[in-house]
C-alpha cells in the first residue's frame, strides 16, 4: 500500500508552553526516541496527517498549528517534515494511550540531542514557539 503515501512523514512537535517542554516518544522497534507522527497519505494536508497520527499513536486529539516544510530533512527513504502543535490544555498525561511507543517524555529545549533528536531542527522548533 506504499502507493497511498507521498514519501513524506509528519513529525509532530508538541510543545507545552507553561513548562517549556517538547513531547517525545520512544519507539518500540529499537530505533529510539522521536517526535511522534507518521506517513503522509495522498489527499491529506500535513496538518491532517499530524492530527491523524497523534490520534492513532497516542489517542490524543490535537490541532496542528504550523507546517515547517522548509525545515524538513531526509531519512533513508522519507522526507521528514516538522509539524508544530501547541495545545491550549496540556494536562493530558492521563489521557495518553501508547499504541506504537513504549514511553513518552517531556523534555526541555536544548535536550533534544540527548535523546538522539539533534536533526538540525532544534533552532526551528525554538523559533516556531517564539523561544529564541
Amino acid at each position: 500500500m506504499k502507493d497511498q503515501y507521498t514519501g513524506k512523514v509528519a513529525a509532530t512537535v508538541i510543545y507545552r508552553g507553561r513548562e517549556e517542554e517538547f513531547l517525545i516518544a520512544k519507539r518500540t522497534d529499537g530505533y529510539g526516541w522521536e517526535f511522534p507522527g507518521g506517513k503522509h497519505e495522498k489527499g491529506e494536508t500535513l496538518k491532517q496527517t499530524a492530527e491523524r497520527e497523534i490520534k492513532e499513536e497516542l489517542k490524543l486529539d490535537i490541532k496542528a498549528s504550523e507546517v515547517a516544510e522548509a525545515s524538513s530533512y531526509m531519512s533513508k527513504e522519507w522526507k521528514i517534515i516538522p509539524v508544530y502543535a501547541k495545545p491550549r490544555n496540556t494536562d493530558f498525561e492521563d489521557e495518553i494511550e501508547l499504541t506504537e511507543h513504549s514511553e513518552i517524555k517531556w523534555i526541555k529545549p536544548g535536550k533534544l540531542k540527548t535523546y538522539g533528536l539533534d536533526l538540525g531542527i532544534e533552532k526551528q522548533c525554538l523559533e516556531a514557539f517564539d523561544l529564541l
